[in-house]
């Protein structure tokens, strides 16, 4: 429960319920709270709960007030959205959690064409009811709708859907739907980010050769800030794609900074600079960004992950279990997050639990999780189920693409010291996924005193300081 009043102009917009009998209509029913939390949170004067706290209480059936407690919100919009053909039903409400009271409610009975119009509406009257004084710049406004074409509009909806449960099979599919909305309407600046931001996020969970992905991230990035130079969504994929590919340091600070800049309240931004900070061992710092975005996103699974993360990479395994469970409570399908975990059992020195828990990250995620199960069976006693594992991946290396990274964690495992570093010079020259977080990676701690190592970090921007 909260500890102090939360603020009386704060709102926490509750994913709206898809009440259409189809599931294929739960995108639009996302995507509706995700435009409204979008367009009140550009309103200067009021706080908004973000997505990743509001999406992760969906379907958990609580009370406005254990709700708005939890967010630390004093109102909470809910609703319902009910699509037949192409007409919707849409019935929303403003309820205040302290004394349970509709502060405003309205139902919309309209042709679908009309959705932005009543998003625009409800954003207004959430406005107007909580009697927040709207600021002369159009950057304290709700923002107006980001394309006038509907059909472009339901395929970024379904591409952001896909795009949030960041599967590979999801993001193949969330790709698809960003550019079947480009095909719409080529100025989109939206579709495009979305559209660069799931390319970028395939090569890092989706095991896809980086160079089929990361320039053409990188491009749709662009162009979304050709079309519009203030969406805070382009300027931190690029900052993204900065760090994980062009390891400019420089240039991912400037990105993610900008991207804060623009939306304050985008708790990824502030994930990937508290990241960006902790390849560099700068801890104190990423503690600090991770710590803000954890009070302002208090049910965030990555801000959660990201902390664990960064406790394992410190080598405090106390520390780093109770938010990489907390993540897991949040999220049971982060394979990283069981992946992270077994690496803190393993500090720990208790390899039964971290075997199960690199095997349930095997079992949810890619290859670069069963190369982490083979670095786990090789430390813990089971070499021989390590070395099967590895001659598995390796032959299987002509139908699919094998991510650098895990391979040289899993021979650092065995103890092929040359091998690790060929497998990390392979991921230098391919500009691998995860390869910017190789000098806090406690699993390649055995190659520091190589002479090798001190070369390779310099190759990739990063001190061999220690």
């Amino acid at each position: 429960a909260a500890t102090t009043r939360a603020p009386s102009r704060s709102v926490a917009v509750l994913p709206f319920a898809n009440v259409s009998g189809d599931p294929a209509n739960e995108p639009f029913a996302d995507g509706l709270t995700d435009e409204l939390i979008g367009a009140l949170g550009r309103v200067a004067a009021l706080k908004v709960a973000p997505r990743t706290s509001t999406f992760a209480l969906k379907g958990k059936g609580l009370g406005v007030r254990t709700v708005a407690e939890s967010l630390g919100v004093a109102t909470a919009l809910e609703g319902s959205v009910r699509r037949a053909g192409d007409r919707l039903r849409i019935t929303v409400a403003l309820v205040s959690a302290a004394e349970n009271r509709v502060l405003w409610s309205e139902t919309y009975d309209r042709q679908l064409e009309d959705v932005f119009a009543i998003q625009q509406d409800i954003a207004r009257s959430v406005v107007g009811a909580l009697q927040v004084t709207l600021a002369a710049s159009p950057a304290g406004r709700p923002a107006p709708p980001a394309t006038a074409d509907l059909a472009a509009y339901e395929l970024f909806l379904k591409g952001q859907f896909f795009r949030n449960q960041q599967t590979g099979d999801a993001l193949r599919r969330a790709t698809g739907f960003f550019e079947q909305a480009i095909a719409r309407d080529p100025g989109y600046a939206r579709a495009h980010a979305g559209l660069a931001d799931a390319r970028t996020l395939l090569a890092l969970f989706g095991d896809r050769p980086p160079r089929a992905e990361f320039p053409q991230a990188r491009a749709a990035a662009t162009t979304a800030l050709r079309l519009d130079s203030t969406l805070a969504e382009a300027h931190g994929v690029l900052a993204h794609i900065a760090m994980v590919y062009d390891w400019d340091w420089a240039a991912a600070d400037r990105g993610f900074e900008r991207a804060i800049a623009l939306d304050p309240t985008w708790t990824t931004a502030r994930v990937w600079r508290a990241i960006s900070l902790l390849n560099r061992r700068r801890f104190d710092e990423a503690v600090a960004v991770l710590e803000q975005a954890r009070a302002a996103d208090p049910l965030s699974a990555p801000v959660q992950l990201t902390l664990g993360r960064l406790y394992v990479s410190a080598r405090q395994p106390d520390r780093a279990i109770p938010y990489l469970r907390g993540a897991l409570e949040l999220n049971p399908r982060l394979s990283l997050a069981h992946q992270q975990l077994g690496h803190a059992h393993l500090q720990q020195g208790v390899p039964t639990e971290a075997r199960a828990a690199f095997e349930r990250a095997a079992a949810l995620g890619s290859v670069r999780d069963s190369a982490q199960l083979a670095y786990a069976y090789a430390v813990t006693g089971r070499r021989g189920d390590a070395e099967s594992i590895v001659r598995t991946l390796l032959a299987s290396a002509e139908r699919r693409y094998l991510p650098p990274f895990g391979l040289a964690v899993a021979y650092v495992g065995l103890g092929d010291t040359d091998a690790a570093f060929r497998w990390l010079d392979r991921g230098h020259a391919e500009r691998a996924a995860y390869m910017d977080g190789v000098a806090i990676t406690p699993a390649l701690a055995p190659l520091h005193a190589d002479p090798r190592w001190g070369g390779l970090l310099g190759r990739l921007g990063l001190s061999a300081e220690r």
